[in-house]
């Protein structure tokens, strides 16, 4: 994230009218133009002013390590940048090639400043190249856009060029680090940050679109699907800010990572006619859905789709066609509710459709030739906890999948949203992708009516399970306070002894560890320190292992010394 400057340049909303007509907005865009380049003016040069009226002391709060900078007489790229924005905005409005001149005299000869070319790949640094300073990628990302639509509207080859050639900066801070993505900044590789990814699909999507080079739709579907996957939050659909190399997310949300991933989906929708970039109707009931977790099998994804409801534009689709008959009285007349059961005017809140499970298989890790498998012996395929949609779709090393129910629509308010279905796990014949219809087993009838929290696989056709200490009833508060093993091949749920009683257990880790046949797991207590306890598969029978002197203990691994 960048934090806001003094400097700024007017990304005009233009009407795309005949600039012979009065238009205020394009006005408005020439003044800011001006003025712009009246206040911050800096001596005969092509630069501007990072603020008004000038402070040389002024230093940026956003650079990874600082630039060595004692006078900054020159405002830092990212506000400068937007210079680029505006003209290309101008010019593609009105064609006056005035603006065009302009860019290339002005906006291109102070952007040159910024071109680093003591390092490989050439990319702008954060500062005018009188030392090396931060080289930020999303920086890059936006003067890609720039260019390609520049070359979009005035079809000169060399902004093309410049935007290729920075792509190839792009490109290089990327890995498969946390599977994919890009950093933030070349000098700080602590984190991938929307704002760096969202762009950066879009980006790659306009370099297709302009070259027809099927690489750059590749890195945009796989950017899309990473930023999707990794940042997207399944609750309110936008997307947290960024996610640490030690797999942490910063969950603080900004208008701009929302608004590129909606621009890529929409994109990737024109350019492929894939609907799956689409949300809405995602099933074909006019629900937008939630994907909740992401298995590979075979080299196919696996996903739960989740049905959420109707949004205001679903409800109004096609007339009310997708309001089931006898629910139009649930659609919310004004905004209200909090937190994650918040909802706007106009929408249907939750699923119509409580007593289905869906499953998405996907061809790749791009997400692309979906295919909808469909139950109705199960509920939706989440565990539920506010926000947190819990992954219930696991493979094993047989090929198979299983998926699990806790059958949550058991706790909505209306009955007509409220399942019947018991919590329940069904397996996937991966040969003919399709539910196993003689593969069902209800967990409620082997845990005297409880439903569960969480699953993990833990090997050998086995899962640990996180179950409540009591049945779902609309309106009750039931507490995730035990573990049980379930054996897939012999249809069994064995509770977990040996761990300390449920009246003091306060939570469990994130994820267990597994190996060898033991899966190790935090367990944090309110009358002692958290500890480690190892859950034996054979037997179900946990042993206390290490304490920890900590408030709280999230997960536990492994670390391997480097050779």
């Amino acid at each position: 994230m960048k934090i806001t400057h003094t400097l700024f340049v007017a990304l005009a909303m233009l009407c795309a009218v005949a600039c012979s007509q009065p238009n205020p907005n394009l006005d408005r865009a020439e003044q800011m133009r001006t003025t712009l380049y009246t206040l911050y003016d800096v001596d005969d040069t092509p630069l501007l002013a990072e603020n008004y009226p000038l402070d040389p002391a002024a230093r940026a709060t956003y650079l990874a390590e600082g630039a060595d900078n004692q006078v900054n007489k020159y405002s830092y790229l990212w506000p400068y940048s937007g210079t680029l924005s505006m003209m290309s905005a101008l010019y593609e409005v009105t064609g006056d090639a005035e603006h065009l001149q302009f860019i290339d005299s002005d906006v291109i000869a102070g952007l040159d400043m910024y071109f680093d070319t003591t390092r490989a790949p050439y990319a702008y640094s954060s500062y005018v190249t009188v030392g090396e300073s931060d080289r930020f990628y999303d920086d890059n990302i936006w003067l890609v856009i720039d260019f390609v639509d520049l070359y979009f509207s005035s079809g000169e080859k060399r902004y093309l060029e410049r935007a290729e050639q920075t792509w190839q900066f792009v490109e290089s801070g990327r890995d498969d680090v946390l599977g994919d993505g890009i950093y933030w900044c070349e000098q700080k590789k602590h984190s991938k940050n929307a704002c760096s990814n969202a762009p950066a699909a879009v980006a790659a999507l306009k370099l297709y679109k302009a070259t027809g080079n099927e690489a750059y739709l590749q890195a945009g579907k796989a950017l899309y699907a990473w930023c999707y996957a990794t940042l997207h939050d399944a609750e309110d659909g936008l997307y947290f800010d960024n996610i640490s190399l030690a797999g942490r997310i910063s969950r603080a949300k900004y208008s701009y990572n929302s608004g590129q991933m909606i621009e890529a989906g929409a994109m990737l929708h024109a350019l492929t006619g894939e609907e799956h970039y689409l949300a809405e109707n995602f099933l074909g009931n006019g629900e937008y859905v939630t994907l909740a977790g992401i298995e590979e099998v075979d080299g196919k994804i696996f996903s739960a789709a989740v049905p959420m409801g109707l949004s205001q534009y679903g409800v109004k689709a096609e007339g009310g066609k997708w309001v089931r008959e006898g629910f139009a009285d649930l659609i919310k007349t004004e905004a209200g509710g909090s937190g994650s059961g918040s909802y706007k005017e106009g929408e249907l809140q939750w699923t119509q459709y409580p007593d289905e499970c869906w499953v998405a298989v996907f061809d790749d890790q791009t997400l692309t030739n979906k295919r909808l498998i469909r139950t109705d012996k199960l509920s939706y395929a989440a565990g539920r906890n506010k926000s947190q949609y819990y992954q219930m779709v696991w493979g094993t090393e047989s090929g198979d999948v299983y998926v699990f129910s806790p059958s949550y629509a058991k706790m909505m308010s209306d009955e007509r949203q409220r399942t019947t279905l018991p919590a329940g796990v069904m397996r996937i014949n991966t040969s003919d992708m399709e539910f196993d219809e003689s593969y069902y087993v209800n967990i409620e009838a082997l845990s005297d009516g409880r439903s569960f929290l969480r699953t993990w696989y833990i090997g050998a056709n086995k899962f640990l399970m996180l179950m409540y200490d009591s049945v779902f009833v609309p309106g009750a508060t039931m507490v995730a306070n035990q573990l049980a093993i379930f054996d897939a091949e012999a249809m069994t749920l064995t509770p977990v002894t040996g761990l300390p009683s449920k009246e003091v257990v306060s939570s469990f880790g994130n994820a267990p560890y597994t190996e060898a046949g033991k899966s190790y797991i935090a367990v944090t207590t309110t009358n002692s320190y958290p500890a480690i306890y190892v859950i034996d598969h054979a037997t179900a029978i946990a042993t206390k292992g290490l304490t920890v002197e900590a408030t709280q203990v999230g997960a536990v691994g492994r670390m391997k010394p480097i050779k």
